[in-house]
C-alpha cells in the first residue's frame, strides 16, 4: 500500500475525531489504532505505542475489558512490545 500517502490522511482523521467527536468516541479509537498500526508497518515502533495505549484506554472504558475490539488492542500493543523487545510489558 501507499503508507506515505495513507500517514497524512490518517493523521488528519485522528485529530478530526478528536476535536469533533472526542477522545473515547469509536472512530476515534479506531483512527488512533489504525495509524498506531500504519507507524508500526513503518518501523515507527515509539510513534506507534501512545496511540495504541491512547486507543487500548478508551476502549477498555467505553466498551470494556473483555469486548473484542479491547481485545484486539492488547493484542496490538502486546505485539508492538514484543517487536521493541519489552518483553515484560508485551507479557
Amino acid at each position: 500500500g501507499d503508507l506515505d500517502g495513507a500517514e497524512p490522511l490518517l493523521r488528519e482523521a485522528v485529530e478530526g475525531c478528536r476535536e469533533t467527536l472526542s477522545v473515547w468516541h469509536p472512530c476515534t479509537l479506531e483512527s488512533a489504532s489504525s495509524l498506531g498500526w500504519l507507524l508500526r508497518d513503518r518501523g515507527d515502533l515509539d510513534g506507534a505505542e501512545p496511540l495504541f495505549r491512547e486507543a487500548l484506554e478508551g476502549s477498555r472504558e467505553t466498551l470494556g475489558d473483555r469486548h473484542p475490539h479491547t481485545l484486539s488492542l492488547i493484542y496490538s500493543l502486546g505485539s508492538l512490545l514484543e517487536k521493541k523487545g519489552d518483553l515484560d510489558g508485551a507479557e
